[in-house]
């Protein structure tokens, strides 16, 4: 369990490259040496070859503008997501 202390620190360091700005689309300010859309191609063949050179079977789901993003979907907190991954799906429930 990570102390008080090293939480803030995480996130400390997170303030510091600019990442804790909202819809912040550079980290610090400084465009990836690959050009953003490079960057992004990237980083999804990265995690998609750590988890095929793992035998990983897990699910995986790219490019959802939510969260921190532009243009950005709100999620209402309490709301129910069903991923289909046979049907390559995605819903949203809420009941207010």
């Amino acid at each position: 369990m990570p102390s008080q202390g090293f939480v803030y620190r995480f996130f400390a360091t997170l303030g510091e490259l600019g990442i804790l700005n909202p819809k912040s689309q550079q980290i610090g300010g400084i465009e990836p040496p690959e050009g953003r859309d490079n960057f992004i191609i990237n980083q999804r063949l990265a995690i998609k070859k750590a988890l095929q050179d793992y035998k990983s079977d897990l699910l995986v789901i790219f490019n959802l503008n939510f969260g921190h993003t532009d243009p950005q979907i709100i999620i209402p907190n309490g709301g129910i997501v069903l991923i289909n991954g046979i049907e390559k799906t995605i819903s949203f429930q809420y009941n207010s």
